[in-house]
């Protein structure tokens, strides 16, 4: 039987740490911008995260009792009252406003691990560069520096997952990787924070953009201006943006992960059955058609090494939107579960998929992989594929990093 053991943050020992509790939970909180009489501190937030965390447990329980167990709670109405009451504890000493925002949220929080998953996959999936990052560095450092990163990334995204399983809750919600910083640090590096990932989310819709106009400048033979090639993704970008909640995202998300497999599987089949793209290959490193040649450890300059490594470290960024993935959960504790899934399938894929192209292409691998293959019709049915799992990559990245969120968020800091 679970119960709601949490206790109220002491105010006397409050007193002494931040000055600003008055008479503990008897007063109210300020949680949005209305005149509240103070303002919520780091143990309101974690006091209420707790009781969050115990409402869940409650309604697992309901959900997944037995029959005779269910019997049992009709009789005694324990759950019941123990859900009745951690519903109550997070919106008691609240305007009537403040309850409305409260049950908005609660009403948004409609997503389930599933969705997290291919949100997830989406975020982070992106093979087509591995084979690149194997030829920079060779066989040995590739797959260890794979293997390292991944591990990196996979403590990253868990400690993302368990600060805001302690800092959230339906009276204080955490939104964004900007409203952990402030819990954590204050409000001037939030400000600090939201501003880098903007411009990280800037950075990724580039690189979206630039792919995509590279693989329609391909499939044109160099008929279209590549600018031209640009915009046009920018501007198919805006409009997926008008999708506003990630719930919605998520069957694009579903969808742009089954491409990237066909994607994956059918460039595994051209490049058996294709010379390498000798041409596109003497543009980019000057290497003139001749026997692939690949290396356990790779013997290019030290530079070219450090390229392929951060080939290697971007190709697992992505973790900063997840509190926006949480956050629409209806069940938070199970993001670990579809992350660590995620995580496994990406990994297998980008070892996988960078071996087998560079086993076959070596020193001919270019930086799209698909791309390396000498039949145009080949370079065709990829690069479309391409497109349309990219434009959809890209429009996630521009729902979490747009300039009206990052306005709106830096404001409502500065008039807190």
């Amino acid at each position: 039987m679970a119960h709601l053991t949490t206790l109220a943050p002491d105010p006397e020992r409050l007193k002494e740490q931040t000055g600003k509790v008055e008479d503990g939970l008897a007063q109210p909180y300020q949680t949005g911008g209305l005149s509240n009489k103070r303002k919520p501190v780091f143990e309101d937030y974690v006091f209420f995260a707790e009781a969050q965390r115990a409402l869940e447990r409650i309604e697992d329980l309901k959900v997944s009792r037995s029959i005779g167990d269910k019997c049992l709670q009709f009789t005694s109405g324990l759950l019941e009252s123990d859900s009745s009451t951690s519903r109550h504890l997070q919106t008691e000493g609240l305007s009537d406003a403040d309850v409305d925002k409260v049950n908005a949220w609660r009403a948004l929080r409609q997503s389930s691990w599933a969705g997290a998953f291919y949100l997830c996959t989406t975020d982070i999936l992106g093979p087509f560069n591995a084979p690149y990052a194997f030829r920079q560095n060779g066989y040995v450092p590739g797959v260890l520096l794979y293997v390292c990163m991944g591990a990196c990334a996979f403590y990253c995204g868990a400690l993302l997952w368990w600060l805001y399983v302690k800092l959230d809750s339906d009276r204080f919600p955490v939104k964004s990787y900007s409203d952990i910083t402030e819990r954590v640090a204050g409000k001037p590096l939030r400000i600090f924070v939201t501003w880098l990932v903007f411009i990280h989310m800037i950075v990724n819709i580039a690189t979206t953009s630039l792919s995509s106009a590279q693989s329609l400048y391909q499939i044109t033979k160099g008929n279209i201006c590549f600018i031209v090639a640009v915009v046009i993704w920018i501007i198919v970008g805006t409009f997926l943006n008008q999708i506003r909640t990630l719930k919605r995202y998520g069957w694009l998300a579903s969808s742009a992960i089954w491409l990237n497999l066909l994607v994956i599987f059918l460039s595994v089949g051209f490049v058996a059955h294709s010379a390498p793209n000798y041409s596109s290959a003497k543009a980019a490193y000057g290497v003139s058609a001749g026997p692939v040649v690949k290396q356990a450890f790779a013997s290019y300059p030290f530079y070219d090494r450090i390229n392929g490594v951060m080939n290697i470290v971007y190709a697992y960024g992505g973790a900063t939107i997840f509190p926006q993935i949480i956050a629409e959960m209806r069940r938070p504790m199970d993001f670990l579960k579809a992350f660590s899934m995620a995580q496994a399938l990406i990994f297998t894929i980008y070892v996988f998929y960078g071996l087998y192209v560079y086993s076959f292409q070596g020193q001919f691998t270019l930086p799209v992989a698909f791309q390396g293959v000498s039949h145009y019709s080949w370079q065709t049915v990829s690069n479309v594929l391409n497109l349309v799992s990219g434009m959809i990559a890209g429009g996630l990245y521009g729902n979490i990093g747009n300039v009206e969120k990052a306005l709106q968020t830096v404001i409502l800091v500065l008039m807190q």
